[in-house]
């Protein structure tokens, strides 16, 4: 029968300090700072020390592997811990001679005659038996977290999964892992992806990719056990486990972040209070129409409608009535429209829609019939009220090139039908002027270009937190013999249409030019910017004739600006991307204008060497008091951070349009509230104060 030494006998305490002393793996005391106060004899051969040399041994000298902070936190858990199990580690140990060696080490703190020690058991190890335990570690870490994660996270090998945790097996409803292993992604989708293609067809796709490339983040649709299906964001990353490449798979069910997408999407297309398209959404859909009219030659009606003695119900009876009204007009609008049409509110008691392929007799019965309905009698809180409509008839592309071209000659229409008996009238050219008219327009135009006498008024934007002026924007006025200006767009249009839209621009640039070289002379180096036209930026020669003239009147490209309009840049982004490229490469900086009115592709402005958005001044008006203006303003400039571009909020006329912008995070700032457009002897003194006074922030 074996006896066990009884080790508080002095005799058999002797013997086991002569069996620490001869024990084959190295067994060392050190004091709670680290310091070695005994070691046996293994550790002197292993690490070639003498006794004198030893004595002056530290843990952190003797381990090459920890760094000093892990090696303080190690320290500070065991000196916390006295008594308590050891802490077993993989590390390296150098020997009197600098060489490193691999170790595994036992560290426990142990209390003796009333001090707090730290016993530390050293068993070398060979480099091959090292990697094998850390791989070990590694494998038993990666299980822990695998199956503690309350993400979902899967395993898959050979287009299957292999191994799932239970967060995945919730995430799916099913009843346990056995419904989930040894299937195909696509087993777990529907037949089909948002983007129309086949789930089997896209997985493997995907997974073929992450192989390739190692990594590969995208977004999917699953489907649930109770057939619900819902969206994920997947991470595929290819590991290697216990020899094989297999892809590590992470789900995140972004089900709230989509709802909050179609949020945030609502807001800025639809109107609140009626819950109808927005002008931005107008837009889109006018886009759509007009672009499938140029593929099968079927026209495109748009109408404007405007409300009659709505305004007598607001100031009668209050704004909440009025709103209630607006309400119940959208509901009937809704009733007589097909699918393929669509209605917005543009703001106001104004309306307007986009009918694809319908012709001008279909638009004017579909008139007619609105017409009718808006004259039936609305019952508000009791009392029932009348009002009436009165639509302006455009059709594409018969009257007009654009959306806002038939809207501009729509509304021309519709105050026309206010003086009719119908209540609706079509558009003729001669509502807007008559031949005589233009022909006229047409000569002092090119009397103007060729006698110079083109005026060019200037409106600076400005810092919206130093008030410093950081450009000019030039505009250009056409004054005719009577003392009225033409407006600006009437005359671009009829430069485009008449080919005398290069000598116009030409003159403009020129005339830009000369006033940036004279405010230099005067100590003022602010660019001045400069609107190109649709017809301007599709010319090849462009950037050639913008170069020359700044060379010849010895200006760099710090001194011109250029802005294009959101919906001239997106028509012709390929062809503008070489010509604005080659103008910002000399230093001319890009404006993107009326920004948030156009039908932008974001991976078309992503190419775009844009440096600035100019935020359209039909959201910053209403931004105070319209929230989802104000979401769009705030969308717009996080967009542009996301970007690296800056933002100019225009059209500011108000104080507190300048502190929501300021708020909202807009860069710059532009607008009758800081100065009207002026002729260059009345803008020059307010650029040479240097710095314009901004209203409190509050």
């Amino acid at each position: 029968m074996l006896t066990l030494p009884d080790f508080s006998n002095p005799i058999d305490q002797d013997l086991l300090g002569q069996a620490i002393a001869r024990a084959p793996m190295g067994f060392m005391l050190f004091d709670l700072r680290g310091r070695l106060l005994q070691a046996n004899q293994r550790v002197e051969e292993r690490l070639g020390y003498s006794k004198e040399q030893l004595a002056g041994l530290t843990l952190r000298k003797l381990d090459c592997e920890l760094s000093d902070a892990a090696l303080d936190a190690l320290l500070e858990r065991l000196a916390d811990r006295v008594g308590d199990r050891p802490e077993i580690l993989l590390t390296q140990h150098c020997d009197a001679q600098g060489e490193s060696f691999p170790v595994e080490v036992r560290l426990a703190a142990i209390e003796i005659d009333g001090r707090a020690c730290i016993v530390m058991l050293a068993t070398a190890i060979t480099d091959s038996l090292a990697a094998e335990r850390q791989l070990q570690e590694k494998e038993r870490l990666f299980n822990q977290v695998f199956h503690a994660s309350e993400d979902a996270i899967l395993l898959l090998a050979d287009d299957h999964f292999i191994d799932c945790n239970e967060a995945a097996v919730r995430m799916l409803g099913c009843s346990s892992k056995a419904d989930i292993l040894h299937t195909p992604p696509w087993s777990l989708s529907p037949e089909h992806q948002p983007d129309g293609r086949l789930s089997t067809e896209k997985a493997r796709e995907v997974i073929e990719l992450a192989y390739q490339k190692h990594f590969h983040r995208f977004e999917w649709v699953h489907r649930r056990g109770n057939g619900e299906d819902f969206p994920v964001e997947v991470t595929l990353t290819l590991v290697e486990l216990a020899g094989r490449q297999i892809l590590h798979v992470i789900w995140n069910d972004i089900t709230e972040r989509k709802a909050d997408e179609k949020r945030i999407e609502a807001l800025a297309r639809y109107d609140m209070l009626t819950g109808l398209p927005n002008r931005r959404l107008l837009q889109e859909n006018a886009a759509r129409a007009i672009a499938a009219s140029a593929r099968t030659n079927r026209p495109v009606g748009v109408m404007y409608m405007d409300l009659d003695r709505f305004k007598d119900i607001n100031d009668t009876q209050g704004h909440e009535t009025g709103d209630r009204m607006l309400a119940e007009v959208s509901a009937r609008l809704r009733t007589c429209l097909d699918d393929e049409h669509s209605v917005a509110r543009l703001g106001g008691d104004e309306f307007a829609f986009v009918l694809p392929d319908t012709d001008i007799v279909s638009m004017q019965a579909l008139a007619a019939r609105i017409v009718e309905m808006m004259e039936e009698p609305f019952t508000i809180n009791g009392i029932s009220t009348r009002i009436g409509a009165s639509i302006g008839l455009v059709s594409y592309p018969e009257h007009g090139r654009d959306l806002a071209e038939l809207l501009k000659h729509a509304d021309i229409a519709m105050y026309r039908a206010k003086e009719s008996q119908e209540g609706w009238c079509l558009f003729a050219p001669e509502q807007a002027f008559n031949v005589l008219e233009r022909v006229n327009l047409e000569r002092e135009l090119r009397e103007v270009i060729a006698e110079r006498k083109l005026s060019l008024h200037y409106q600076p934007i400005i810092d919206a937190h130093t008030g410093l002026p950081c450009c000019v924007e030039a505009l250009a006025r056409w004054p005719r013999l009577n003392g009225e200006f033409v407006p600006t767009q009437l005359f671009i249009n009829m430069a485009e249409t008449t080919g005398l839209i290069q000598p116009l621009s030409e003159l403009l640039l020129e005339t830009v030019c000369e006033q940036a070289r004279e405010w230099r002379r005067q100590g003022l180096a602010i660019p001045i910017a400069v609107n190109l036209s649709a017809r301007e930026l599709q010319a090849p020669d462009l950037a050639d004739r913008v170069l020359a003239t700044l060379e010849r009147y010895g200006l760099d490209g710090s001194a011109l600006e250029l802005e294009v309009t959101e919906t001239t840049a997106m028509s012709h982004a390929f062809d503008t991307v070489a010509t604005l490229s080659r103008l910002k490469q000399q230093g001319i900086r890009i404006f993107i204008d009326d920004f948030g009115t156009g039908y932008s592709s974001l991976s078309q402005l992503k190419r775009l060497p844009v440096d600035v958005l100019k935020v359209d001044q039909s959201f910053v008006r209403d931004m105070v008091s319209d929230p989802a203006d104000a979401k769009i303003v705030e969308t717009i400039v996080l967009l542009a951070g996301a970007m690296d571009l800056q933002t100019v909020a225009e059209g500011i006329e108000t104080e507190a349009q300048f502190r929501a912008a300021r708020r909202l995070g807009c860069d710059f700032v532009q607008g009758y509230l800081f100065a009207r457009p002026a002729s260059a002897a009345d803008i020059t003194p307010l650029l040479e104060r240097g710095r314009f006074e901004l209203p409190n922030p509050g």
